[in-house]
C-alpha cells in the first residue's frame, strides 16, 4: 500500500501532467515546429456539462494531437496552496523536467520525470518504456527508511496511451472554450521555465514561449465561492499556463489554488537522443513499503 505521502506524490505529478477543468459538478452550478499539428474543428456538442476529471475525455483538449516518431523535452512548474492541507512541497513550486519519445503512430512508448523544489530537494522520479515503468519515492515508513533515503515501485501499464492522454503539451480548441462559457481576457503570463537541451544535442525544432500569448477565463460561482479558471495558449492554441484558484466572493481570500506553468518544447529525432535521459537518475533499492 502506498502512504499518504506517496499518495500525494502520484497526485501531484498526474496534476502536472494534465490540465484541470471546471467538473461536472461545477456544471450543475453554474510553436517553430512543423509536426505540430493545430486543431481545426472544435466538437459541436461541447457543453459545461461535458466536463470531467483529470484523465477523462474532455472536449477542450484535442486528442488528435500527436508527435509521431519525435522525443520532446520540457519543463514544468505547478504549486498547489490550500489552508491546513499540506503536501510534499508545503506549498512551494514542483519543478518537472520532462523527456517522452512517441513511436511512428504518436503513442507514449518511453518517457522520464524527475520532480524536484527549487532547491534541488526530491520528490518523485518516474520513467516508462513500453509497458513497464518505475516510480522512486522519498523513504517514508520508519523500515525503509533504515534502509535507505529513497525506495522504488515497479509499474505495469496496460496499453500504450495517446500523448494527451499522459503528457503535454496540450492544445484546447477556441471554438469549444467559447461555447463552454470562456472568453479572452488581459493577463500578465508571468514567468516560464527555461529548458536547457544537453550538451552537445540540438533540438530539431522548439516550440517557445517569447510569442504573443492569449489568456481564457471562466468564472463559476457556488455559494459563498468563486472559482476562476484560465488557460494562457499561445497562438496555436497550445496551453502555456493553467491556473485554477478559488477566493472567498465576501472576503476576497484564497481559499486554495492550483498552478501549472510550461517552458519550451524542444523537438528531437529519437535517434538523437541518449539513452541516458530515460534512465532512473535516483538509487533505490528498497521496494516501497505501506
Amino acid at each position: 500500500m502506498f502512504s499518504s505521502a506517496m499518495v500525494v506524490a502520484i497526485a501531484v505529478l498526474v496534476t502536472l501532467m494534465r490540465p484541470v477543468g471546471p467538473s461536472a459538478a461545477d456544471a450543475d452550478e453554474g510553436g517553430a515546429s512543423s509536426v505540430l499539428t493545430v486543431p481545426q474543428v472544435a466538437p459541436a456538442t461541447a457543453t459545461w456539462e461535458s466536463f470531467g476529471p483529470p484523465g477523462s475525455s474532455v472536449p477542450w483538449i484535442d486528442d488528435s494531437v500527436a508527435f509521431p516518431g519525435r522525443t520532446l523535452q520540457y519543463s514544468a512548474v505547478t504549486w498547489f496552496r490550500q489552508p491546513g492541507v499540506d503536501d510534499p512541497a508545503h506549498g512551494e513550486p514542483v519543478y518537472a523536467e520532462v523527456w517522452v519519445e512517441f513511436d511512428a503512430q504518436g503513442q507514449v512508448v518511453r518517457s522520464h520525470v524527475l520532480i524536484t523544489l527549487a532547491d534541488g530537494t526530491f520528490i518523485q522520479e518516474s520513467t516508462r518504456a513500453g509497458y513497464e515503468g518505475t516510480i522512486v519515492f522519498p523513504a517514508t515508513d520508519s523500515a525503509t527508511t533504515e534502509a535507505g533515503r529513497y525506495c522504488v515501485r515497479e509499474m505495469t501499464f496496460p496499453d500504450l496511451e495517446k500523448p494527451s492522454s499522459v503528457l503535454p503539451p496540450f492544445l484546447v480548441a477556441p471554438d469549444a472554450l467559447a461555447a463552454l462559457g470562456f472568453a479572452q481576457v488581459a493577463a500578465e503570463p508571468g514567468a516560464f521555465p527555461a529548458t536547457s537541451p544537453p550538451p552537445g544535442l540540438e533540438p530539431l525544432a522548439v516550440l517557445t514561449n517569447d510569442i504573443a500569448m492569449v489568456t481564457w477565463e471562466r468564472r463559476i460561482t457556488q455559494g459563498s465561492e468563486e472559482t476562476i479558471y484560465r488557460f494562457t495558449t499561445d497562438p496555436d492554441m497550445r496551453v502555456l499556463r493553467d491556473d485554477v484558484v478559488t477566493i472567498d466572493v465576501s472576503t476576497g481570500e484564497i481559499i486554495r489554488e492550483r498552478h501549472m506553468v510550461e517552458g519550451p518544447v524542444n523537438v528531437y529525432l529519437p535517434e538523437a537522443v541518449p539513452a541516458a535521459v530515460f534512465a532512473v537518475q535516483t538509487e533505490a533499492e528498497v521496494v516501497c513499503g505501506g
